[in-house]
């Protein structure tokens, strides 16, 4: 399914209107996880699961909530992995240490 950023934008200013108004609302808690996740702020909405598990934990073995933070800590590994490879391609190169094209 494709969604654009701005409809995500208005789904995580949705979150926020109805915590808001309810600080105990489950799904707004999950949806907003979700939405950081699909904004790409894997940080914050592995933050956001987090909490959310720990405020509803009858609901944090649900197979929704185990998907969403394989996701989650799938993409944060992903983001950390390519730093850590880009900058030990970087020291390698920079120390003429090896000679190669990508």
């Amino acid at each position: 399914m494709f969604v654009r950023d701005g409809d995500v934008y208005a789904a995580l200013r949705d979150c926020y209107t109805a915590l808001h108004l309810d600080v105990n609302h489950m799904k707004a808690h999950f949806r907003l996880a979700r939405c950081l996740y699909e904004l790409s702020w894997t940080t914050e909405a592995l933050d956001c699961l987090l909490l959310f598990k720990a405020k509803f934990p009858d609901n944090a073995s649900s197979k929704t909530c185990e998907v969403l933070e394989k996701d989650i800590r799938a993409a944060i590994f992903s983001k950390n992995s390519g730093k850590f490879f880009c900058r030990f391609v970087c020291v390698i190169f920079m120390r003429g240490l090896v000679v190669f094209s990508l």
